[in-house]
């Protein structure tokens, strides 16, 4: 069931009705392997224990007898108590009157749930008597019917009419699902991605190729056959297609050949010229059994991605090549360039030296231009039909390069496999080492991918110097996310010793890159005088830069210096220039530090937000260690919420990756995020030891960089706990920061800092006042919203505790307003107390109070309206969970919470509470 949130939402919808007693129909139509078949015996189970489910599964041996399938079903209704079935030979409509008068009869005592698998078996007489009856179901019918027929046999005139579900191809994450939890021991990730690139979305497909690799084959210890074992499901297809005139099958052959999923279509003008000069005509048996489908443009399109696999499977070698020599000779006339060299490459024998050559020199031509997966394709291919030697290695490693950027990191590691098995000069083996460490980056230990950096720029030196500068910036990086000070700041060292005295304005020349590295080794050396000058004159020298590397250096300087503002159009900026150019690889990298900018900038719910997307984008191209820096994000930005499960949920996730693969950066958040929620558990103490372990020397010492962004969240757990004193030397160092040119926000945070310290030791309130005052003041500046709200809270917190209850009230109530802004509900509802106890009458918008509160929906925070709106609207805990990147058990709290806070029992009540509420 992965990937099915909206076909479970209808069937659920089909069977709550049911259950209800409301009659209803729904037909199921899909390929064959899309899950028919699941989706059935999940209703059943759903509607088993709340009443009768009868299920009656069309046979194609029954196709042929005229009444057989319908006279099997009235017996089985008939064993259930809904006395005799219609009378056989009668007409179409008098069957369908007698069924529908047996499915009363049925439904008098319990509701009824009739599930009828592979219709498009039943015989004619019998379809069109079941169609019937289920047409004239209405809402206060006797029963809920559900039918699920192969589209590939549709159109049915019998079937017309009835309310239809197409369940689509699985995404690349749902297929992955499928996989684990069908193979029967652990799936290498380079296998995991040869299946799911294999079964194109079919989880019939997935499941089936599982069950035929060994565990051997699955876990990478073997080769996996080439190409995968046929299935019983693709032989099903070939089957078909045997059964159409062979004058078709040429078109056929085209029309597969032309559609690659790896370089993209050729265009309709190619398709069209191919098949005009290879003389085939129309298709009309192969679209009247609904292998293809002729769209607007003229051109038939298979209606099945498994189509495609059967034609090229089912033809020789020589056919088709000579299918890819046509396209190829269309395609110079009408197509893309790299289309033409496809479909040339495609034509040539297992071996073609001027082929190959002439595929490399386009690659190399097109790579500035063309997206990073056409390329990798080209580049295999032209290993594979030029001569097995340096030459071919050093193909496969750029294949493999673009493969990695293209956001397919396990197929780049196949690619390098292939080229480690051939001859290889220093150069090809650095550019492969390069790959690797960047591969690993990405989804790997990054400690090892620090060790294949540093080995590339060794390469690299004396034959490609930029990409060796380049290695080792990536090398520091490596070092930066381990939170191996030492090891970074030798590999900043090393990359100003061997940096150029002019440069060309590349990624490796100067300018932003070397006042992003000088910047960072100031910092490292607590000389931020020099260091934050320099991260700003990085974010300066950005401005109308186009390049990738520059403005995610750029970028990166902006988040250590919580320039929130900069960073979201830099951001902006390179994420646009990745997805134009098809760099899957870079887009959660940029999303990862856009977010901790605005953790810099101390806007937790932001950061939240820019986390959402860079965990899509994450997930999409296997990134798992860019997951989990997202994830610890988000455990941070739920922590801030006050959403205990979220946070453990998203923290769990972020520190398994991180301890698996050294993420210092992700661990420290996720420390601190348990550490937020220990705070607005009530749990100072717990807090407290969580942060100051962080401090303390040894492997479980936080990462130094954003151990300076915890030590508000340290200095407020000191202070309600007494430990004033273990808190000082961290305090010491963030004002030396702050102080140093860090900005308003840093300075601010400084201050209410040493208020927080001062009023724990006793001092007296002028004093305090003053020092929250200076840092409200600093606050007016910068962005962040929850920070300030913490200070007036705090300040109206000391105010009313020294009997100024007037003054306290106008600091609660800004507070507590900004607080509901950011949905902090937690600060809140502390907020809210602090104001009645200052006097207040109530606490507008404060939860239970009156006034703005008055408005049911705002009693909500953000995420929890979210929830509410999307389940309004229908959707299951499960889509709701996948939207949200959270469990469907996380969901189940948040709306236990909700219907608390609105006073309700169930979702159909949340609409007229909700309506209204605009986006």
């Amino acid at each position: 069931m992965h990937g099915r949130d909206a076909e479970l939402r209808a069937l659920d919808t089909l069977v709550t009705g049911a259950r209800n007693g409301a009659g209803g129909c729904l037909l199921v139509t899909a390929p064959p392997g899309r899950g028919r078949t699941a989706l059935t015996a999940h209703a059943v189970r759903a509607h088993d224990g709340h009443g009768l489910a009868v299920t009656a599964p069309g046979h194609p041996a029954e196709s042929r007898l005229p009444g057989a399938a319908l006279d099997l079903l009235t017996a089985a209704l008939t064993r259930h108590g809904a006395g005799p079935g219609p009378t056989p030979g009668t007409t179409p409509a008098a069957r369908a009157a007698g069924l529908l008068d047996q499915l009363h009869r049925a439904a008098r005592t319990r509701p009824l749930l009739l599930a009828v698998d592979d219709v498009h078996h039943w015989d004619g007489p019998s379809r069109a008597a079941l169609g019937i009856a289920a047409r004239r179901i209405g809402p206060h019918g006797p029963a809920a019917l559900l039918l699920t027929a192969d589209s590939h046999h549709l159109p049915c005139p019998h079937l017309d009419g009835l309310p239809e579900l197409r369940p689509g191809p699985l995404t690349t994450a749902a297929s992955a699902a499928v996989v684990r939890d069908t193979a029967p021991c652990g799936v290498h990730p380079a296998v995991l991605d040869a299946l799911v690139h294999e079964a194109l979305g079919n989880p019939g497909r997935l499941t089936a190729l599982v069950a035929r690799l060994t565990p051997d084959q699955l876990t990478g210890r073997d080769p996996l056959p080439s190409p995968l074992p046929a299935t019983p499901l693709l032989r099903r297809y070939t089957a078909r297609l045997r059964t159409l005139p062979r004058t078709e099958r040429p078109a056929l052959l085209l029309l597969a050949a032309e559609d690659d999923a790896d370089i993209g279509t050729a265009g309709p003008q190619t398709l069209q010229s191919a098949l005009t000069a290879a003389g085939c005509g129309a298709l009309p048996e192969a679209e009247r059994t609904g292998v293809v489908r002729t769209g607007t443009d003229g051109v038939p399109r298979f209606t099945d991605p498994l189509w495609r696999t059967a034609v090229l499977r089912s033809a020789s070698p020589a056919e088709r090549r000579a299918a890819h020599q046509r396209l190829a000779r269309a395609s110079a006339e009408y197509g893309p360039h790299l289309a033409h060299l496809w479909h040339t490459a495609a034509a040539a024998p297992a071996a073609d030296r001027r082929t190959a050559d002439i595929l490399d020199a386009a690659a190399r031509t097109e790579a500035r231009t063309s997206a990073p997966g056409p390329l990798a394709a080209l580049l295999t291919r032209a290993a594979e039909l030029g001569p097995q030697t340096a030459v071919a290695a050093d193909r496969y490693t750029r294949a493999a390069e673009q493969a990695r950027l293209a956001g397919r990191h396990h197929h780049a590691r196949l690619l390098l496999a292939r080229a480690d098995r051939l001859p290889r000069d220093p150069a090809t083996r650095g550019r492969a080492a390069y790959t690797l460490g960047m591969a690993g980056l990405a989804d790997g230990p990054v400690r090892q991918a620090r060790a294949a950096l540093g080995l590339a720029a060794e390469h690299l030196a004396g034959t490609d110097p930029l990409l060796a500068l380049d290695a080792r910036r990536q090398a520091a990086e490596a070092a930066w996310t381990a939170g191996d000070q030492a090891a970074c700041r030798t590999e900043l060292a090393e990359l100003m010793g061997r940096w150029p005295e002019s440069g060309d304005g590349t990624s490796t020349g100067p300018g932003i890159l070397r006042h992003g590295a000088d910047g960072a080794v100031a910092s490292m050396d607590r000389h931020y005088t020099r260091g934050i000058p320099a991260l700003r004159r990085a974010v300066a020298d950005a401005g109308h830069e186009t390049r990738s590397a520059p403005l995610a250096q750029a970028l990166a300087a902006a988040a250590v210096l919580g320039d929130a503002a900069a960073a979201r159009d830099l951001a902006a900026r390179a994420i646009a220039l990745a997805r134009s150019r098809g760099h899957a690889a870079a887009v959660p990298h940029l999303w990862q530090r856009l977010a901790f900018a605005e953790l810099y900038a101390g806007c937790p719910e932001r950061a939240g937000q820019h986390a959402r997307h860079g965990l899509a984008a994450a997930e999409g191209s296997g990134q798992d260690n860019a997951a989990a820096h997202h994830r610890a994000v988000l455990a941070l930005a739920a922590a801030t919420r006050g959403d205990a499960e979220e946070c453990a949920d998203h923290a769990a996730a972020a520190a398994r990756t991180a301890g698996a693969h050294g993420l210092a950066t992700a661990s420290t958040v996720v420390t601190w995020a348990l550490a937020r929620l220990d705070l607005t558990a009530g749990r100072p103490d717990r807090a407290a030891s969580r942060l100051l372990a962080l401090t303390a020397p040894g492997p479980a010492q936080g990462h130094f960089s954003v151990l300076l962004l915890t030590v508000p969240c340290l200095v407020e757990a000191c202070a309600r706990t007494s430990r004033t004193e273990e808190v000082r030397p961290a305090l010491r160092e963030f004002t030396v920061w702050a102080t140093s040119g860090a900005g308003p926000h840093a300075r601010a945070l400084a201050a209410h800092c040493h208020a927080r310290l001062v009023e724990a030791e006793g001092a007296g309130v002028d004093t305090v006042a003053r020092l929250y005052r200076e840092a409200l003041a600093l606050h007016t500046s910068t962005d962040s919203v929850f920070e300030q709200a913490r200070t007036a809270l705090q300040l109206g917190k000391a105010l009313r505790r020294h009997r100024r209850p007037a003054l306290a009230r106008h600091h609660l109530r800004e507070a507590l307003v900004a607080f509901e802004h950011c949905g902090a509900r937690p600060w809140a509802e502390d907020a809210g107390q602090e104001l009645r106890a200052a006097g207040a009458g109530h606490a507008p918008g404060a939860p239970g109070a009156g006034g703005a509160s008055a408005e049911p929906a705002r009693r909500l925070t953000a995420q929890q309206e979210h929830i509410a709106q999307r389940a309004a609207e229908g959707a299951t805990n499960n889509e709701i969970a996948r939207d949200l990147s959270l469990s469907p058990r996380t969901i189940e709290h948040h709306l236990r919470n909700i219907f608390a806070s609105l006073g309700i029992r169930s979702r159909t009540q949340l609409g007229p509470l909700l309506a209204g509420r605009g986006a």
